[in-house]
């Protein structure tokens, strides 16, 4: 992960910080040098700044244009031969060495004017890793969640010119649920990739992020239905239960993030029906509202459908 500090920032990174009564602060430590506060304004004016080195904002030799203005001095710790850059004072033409690097880390007092060089920004972000997005679609059942969920995919598949990936979390025990799965493989394109995983699903994401834009996962309560029934009724009623079904569904956000796709979740409002009348139930209930409340956190965009229609619940929330 690249990391640019200006000025503050810069200061931040070094090993400490002298202030003004001569008390000494530890600072992040990331650059070996000491900064002394002065009551005297020690730079003031437009900088061109030379890359003696390759950096993260581009190759030596590259010039760049900004603006110094600090109160601080530089003191020991860290060598000439840690400046990454080579500043000229344009009022002036006086030359000095700059700034520190240290791997993927750049710093300097320089204030960067990245709206005439907007190439470096954009070099600069191309060297961070890429986040993936997250859209949550809940709903009843029978509400049209996954339909649009399906429509969403494709919509996105289209516009980002990628395949889908659809990640089926079901398992097969009767008749019923066969009927379900033929009705949500009927309505799939053939050209969609299915993944089974039942069980460990963010497996599932990482690999179908490899090679497609798009992840449809269906569904969010079907894996922790799954997950959960794997535990004993005595490990279900412990307190720490929780806290598994939250490392369960933070390893599903990670993957997904990790992924360079978009990933939609799609989940059930278990909640809204009837106090179910047994304590297996009941811990379901809890845990999958406790579950659709963590992604949500996590998602960009999050659907409530209801007799079909789709509700931008974000979106309104802006208002709230």
């Amino acid at each position: 992960m690249p990391i640019y500090a200006e000025c503050g920032g810069y200061m931040y990174l070094m090993r400490s910080m002298v202030d003004f009564a001569g008390a000494e602060h530890e600072m992040a430590g990331v650059f070996a040098a000491r900064v002394r506060m002065t009551e005297r304004l020690q730079m003031v004016g437009y900088v061109e700044a030379e890359q003696t080195e390759d950096t993260i904002l581009g190759t030596a030799g590259l010039i760049l244009h900004g603006h110094e203005f600090h109160f601080f001095r530089r003191g020991d710790g860290g060598g000439r031969a840690d400046r990454p850059s080579a500043f000229t004072k344009l009022s002036s033409g006086a030359q000095y060495a700059a700034g520190h690097r240290r791997g993927n880390t750049l710093g300097s007092y320089l204030h960067l004017h990245f709206c005439r060089m907007p190439q470096r920004g954009r070099a600069f972000c191309g060297g961070v890793p890429s986040m993936g997005q997250i859209i949550l679609v809940t709903g009843g059942v029978r509400s049209g969640k996954s339909s649009f969920a399906e429509r969403c995919a494709a919509r996105c598949a289209a516009e980002s010119g990628t395949a889908v990936a659809y990640i089926a979390t079901a398992q097969i025990y009767d008749a019923e649920m066969q009927l379900r799965v033929d009705l949500h493989q009927s309505r799939r394109p053939a050209d969609w990739t299915t993944y089974e995983a039942p069980f460990s699903s963010e497996n599932a994401i990482r690999e179908a992020g490899k090679a497609h834009g798009v992840i449809l996962f269906d569904c969010v309560t079907m894996f922790l239905s799954n997950d959960m029934l794997q535990y004993s009724e005595e490990e279900q009623e412990r307190d720490s239960f929780a806290r598994h079904v939250e490392a369960r569904i933070h390893a599903l956000i990670c993957a997904a993030e990790e992924a360079d796709a978009t990933t939609i979740f799609v989940t059930n409002e278990v909640g809204d029906g009837i106090v179910p009348a047994n304590r297996l139930g009941r811990l379901y209930r809890d845990m999958a509202g406790l579950a659709n409340q963590q992604l949500a956190r996590h998602a960009e965009k999050v659907y409530l459908v209801t007799c079909g229609i789709p509700v931008d619940l974000k979106k309104l929330a802006e208002a709230v």
